[in-house]
């Protein structure tokens, strides 16, 4: 979240970024002293919050303070203004600035807080505001994630992960990808339902560019490797269909990424600098590798892939599900649900899943492989993230 303050005065201009910064951390906030600077940040970014003076000086080098208060009006309300939705909020000491504007700042929708240094009523205020932008602000992009080790490894990748955060009853993170601002989201349970509502929810209220998920899955064996990262380019849900006299009779509905994002994603499979930088950046133990590879290895690939409700572990379900799409190679609990979720809201994001393999989905199952594979399917998940909204 960013917030511009326009404040000359050192003193409250600390005192209102310290109550901002108070609510969340994170948030940016970006002060200027001058109108003609403030003018020219309004133009030139968006932002979630802005505060205002009503009483400061027109250009840097002015001493005396004048009543820009029409200025702030007609540079932020401007249709034309890329702040021109954007929440004001002017917070003043000198009440006659903002009584002869009274009717106009509130026509426009500008609220104004009265300034005192010896109460905090103003602060209040301003911090409900700060709240509110909070629960409204917009993302480029969304990650969801299954478990919080898999949100754990986008720290462990070294990416800049904010505090957590309950945004609409969601456990949600910041994190910021070069001029990208976007939210991880871990799942309250694992599972097709919990991903589906949860995903649901998330593009409603944050109406991202981008919907994607990052994690770990089970591969079929001989189809992928261990650490193989598989971006599914369909996917489908194993488990739908009906029980009858024939047993389980599968009804198979599948959801497909756009050709452009597939474009991207053999792009990135193709990127050798890409992939030898991964490696070079992640040093497993020789535990955490498979015991036939001599070394920390993987790919980038699009395959089928396929979700349910359970964790497997018995090749003979596996065998069952290969049986519905001959071409499966990976299958989880999640992946289906944020397509679909994806697919049907009106917003239309791009999106896609990337999970790295950690087993067969065997009696082998265990978790000396998913440390790595969430470091790993972080990078990749991020990776795809900018270069699918680069043009955006």
């Amino acid at each position: 979240m960013k917030v511009l303050i326009l404040e000359d005065n050192v003193a409250k201009s600390t005192a209102i970024e310290q109550a901002i910064q108070a609510v969340q951390p994170a948030i940016e906030t970006h002060k200027v002293d001058c109108f003609s600077d403030f003018f020219k940040s309004t133009l030139k970014e968006k932002y979630d919050l802005i505060v205002v003076d009503l009483l400061v000086p027109r250009f840097a080098d002015d001493d005396e303070t004048q009543n820009v208060t029409n200025d702030i009006i007609e540079t932020i309300r401007d249709v034309e203004c890329v702040n021109f939705r954007t929440p004001v909020i002017a917070i003043t000491q000198f009440l006659a600035a903002a009584e002869d504007n009274f009717e106009n700042l509130n026509h426009k929708d500008i609220h104004i807080v009265t300034y005192n240094e010896k109460d905090d009523r103003w602060k209040e205020t301003l911090q409900g505001k700060v709240k509110a932008c909070i629960e409204c602000q917009s993302y480029d992009f969304i990650i969801i994630c299954a478990l919080p080790k898999e949100t754990n490894g986008f720290s462990q990748a070294g990416y800049s992960v904010g505090e957590f955060t309950n945004l609409h009853g969601m456990e949600c993170r910041e994190l910021k990808l070069n001029a990208l601002n976007g939210l991880i989201i871990t799942l309250p349970r694992m599972g097709l339902v919990n991903c589906a509502i949860t995903t649901s929810r998330a593009i409603d209220i944050f109406k991202p560019k981008l919907v994607a998920m990052s994690g770990i899955c089970a591969g079929v064996k001989g189809e992928v490797n261990i650490y193989d990262v598989v971006i599914p380019d369909s996917c489908q849900q194993h488990d739908f269909g009906k029980w009858g006299v024939n047993e389980f009779e599968s009804e198979s509905y599948t959801v497909q990424i756009s050709h452009e994002t597939k474009l991207i994603v053999k792009q990135l499979a193709s990127d050798q600098q890409f992939n030898q930088k991964i490696i070079d950046t992640i040093k497993p133990k020789r535990s955490q590798i498979p015991e036939c590879d001599d070394h920390f290895c993987f790919r980038i690939l699009t395959a089928h892939s396929s979700s349910g409700s359970a964790v497997i572990a018995d090749e003979r379900i596996v065998a069952l599900i290969r049986e519905q799409h001959r071409k499966t190679k990976t299958f989880e609990m999640e992946s289906y649900a944020v397509y679909e979720a994806a697919r049907l809201s009106p917003i239309s994001p791009i999106f896609f899943s990337a999970k790295a393999v950690v087993d067969n989905g065997d009696a082998h199952k265990g978790d000396e492989y998913h440390e790595v594979a969430c470091v790993l399917a972080a990078n990749v998940t991020c990776e795809l993230i900018i270069r699918s909204l680069k043009k955006r």
